[in-house]
């Protein structure tokens, strides 16, 4: 009998320490902020291309050989890396992307207009070549 009221105790404890409440107050505050523009807002500077070329092997080594037709050094390498709106779906292209700024260094937004990929298979290897075309644009004063 002592046991069956103990037991029921400690459960009427439990029930009345749970039902509690708690009440939280914050001021108004944003937690996006967005700012649309059209394409009426952009002045279009102009068109680029960029290319990578890389010899892959075994699907785990790779080796950039070119980027924008000129022989890759990894000494003195130029990365650029895009905003989460305008990614390049193969990284590679990262490493050419700095000549998007150095032909337009007025340009705010880029749009990808296309992405090609060639690859030539080889024994335990491939040899790689990715292209993308990338239209700048600047704001209208």
């Amino acid at each position: 009998m002592k046991q069956i009221a103990l037991i029921l105790a400690c459960v009427f404890a439990f029930m009345a320490t749970s039902c509690g409440s708690l009440s939280k107050s914050k001021s108004y505050s944003f937690d996006e902020v967005r700012l649309e523009m059209g394409m009426n807002d952009l002045d279009y500077l102009g068109e680029a291309e960029i290319s990578v070329e890389y010899t892959s092997y075994l699907g785990i080594f790779k080796s950039i050989e070119k980027v924008n037709g000129e022989v890759y050094n990894p000494v003195h390498k130029k990365t650029l890396t895009m905003p989460k709106s305008c990614r390049f779906r193969n990284r590679n292209l990262d490493a050419a992307a700095y000549k998007l700024v150095e032909q337009y260094p007025d340009a705010v937004y880029f749009q990808i207009v296309f992405e090609t990929k060639n690859k030539d298979k080889l024994f335990l290897g491939s040899v790689n070549k990715e292209t993308a075309k990338v239209r700048a644009y600047k704001l209208k004063k």
